[in-house]
């Protein structure tokens, strides 16, 4: 646990688990380097020893997918089905979607004249989305929509 100076700016630096956690206050304060400290440790805390995950973005879901499907054979439909979320949902928290948005969202695309088969191939890329989002350690609720 340290807190020291780097020419004008405060520093933030201590270890937690055999790894050094380093960040600037960019701030010429000590107080408001100790209370960054404190923060880091409290996020520290309550994502791996309490379990809480932190929260995602639509878009940046959407995002972070594509960004490591570059090479997948469905790649095409991902990137078609990512764009209509952006265009339909507004960049809201991937977890507060419910069901309801979802089957809006289907009504939604039915009268933009989207065949089902279509659809449903979206909503699995949807649900795709929510499984990395998962996997790369963000909290995610999937809903359940078929």
């Amino acid at each position: 646990m340290s807190v020291y100076k780097r020419g004008k700016y405060w520093i933030v630096q201590f270890n937690h688990n055999k790894k050094t956690y380093t960040r600037s206050s960019k701030s010429t304060r000590k107080r408001d380097a100790l209370e960054l400290e404190r923060q880091m440790r409290q996020q520290l805390v309550d994502t791996q020893v309490l379990g809480h995950r932190e929260h995602l973005k639509l878009h940046e879901a959407c995002d972070a997918l594509v960004s490591t499907s570059n090479d997948s054979g469905a790649y095409d439909t991902l990137v078609t089905a990512t764009n209509r979320f952006k265009d339909y949902f507004s960049d809201i928290v991937l977890d507060a979607i419910t069901n309801r948005d979802l089957s809006r969202w289907v009504e939604y695309e039915r009268k933009r004249g989207i065949k089902d088969i279509t659809i449903r191939l979206w909503s699995r890329q949807f649900n795709k989305i929510c499984r990395n989002a998962n996997r790369l350690g963000y909290y995610t609720v999937v809903p359940e929509y078929s």
